[in-house]
């Protein structure tokens, strides 16, 4: 199973039920180079797996482009968040004078801290970033439900609130301004990609699976 990240409150969105889609850059770097200059000519579906079909417009200079969607509709992806790993091997503890203190083999952002651990917890555990959380420790899954491809101003308001995104504008003058919002995000996560150029993207619809949840 292949995991997925997502910023820490998109993470939290997710399992709260506030978000139920995401879009992707991934396999789209050439097209963006000048997405202007592509056009989408179709879409299609070859063993199992999603394909948008770009054509250029001087078309004598370039061929036409398939380009697959990393993930595939239906696939089960774990959430990966940062976590804390117990060492295994700690030669400095004979140094220091430490015994070694029996603990998890995994801590999260969220677990409180054994009280035996006080005090020496950074002799024990490693914090290890998302992108490294194994199968076997995650916690939160999704499954996906469609594939789109569109472009990166293409999106709705009702579509940015599918995304997680909170009205940061707060709807001042009686209007919600969550695809402002949306763009704003956007910018902090994809900074060599930003809103202005329109980026071709993938649209990942997805169910939480929330009866698979390992959350204490």
């Amino acid at each position: 199973m292949r995991s997925i990240l997502f910023k820490p409150f998109m993470y939290q969105q997710t399992i709260a039920g506030n978000k139920s889609e995401t879009r992707r850059l991934h396999g789209l770097k050439e097209i963006n180079e000048a997405p202007d200059d592509w056009e989408l000519e179709g879409t299609d579906i070859i063993a199992d797996r999603f394909y948008a079909i770009f054509v250029h417009k001087n078309r004598r200079q370039k061929p036409v482009r398939m380009i697959p969607a990393k993930y595939r509709i239906g696939e089960e992806l774990y959430l990966a968040e940062a976590h804390y790993l117990r060492l295994k091997d700690k030669n400095a503890h004979s140094l220091i004078g430490l015994q070694m203190i029996e603990g998890p083999e995994v801590l999260y952002m969220d677990s409180p801290i054994p009280k035996e651990f006080d005090n020496v917890f950074g002799w024990f555990y490693k914090k290890i970033s998302p992108m490294f959380l194994k199968e076997v420790h995650a916690r939160e899954f999704i499954k996906v439900a469609g594939i789109s491809i569109e472009r990166a101003h293409d999106i709705t308001e009702e579509a940015a609130k599918r995304e997680g995104t909170i009205d940061l504008n707060y709807g001042i003058g009686g209007i919600s301004q969550y695809r402002a919002s949306y763009a704003t995000i956007w910018d902090d996560i994809n900074k060599k990609m930003p809103w202005a150029r329109n980026p071709w993207l993938f649209v990942y619809p997805y169910d939480y699976l929330k009866d698979k949840s390992k959350r204490l």
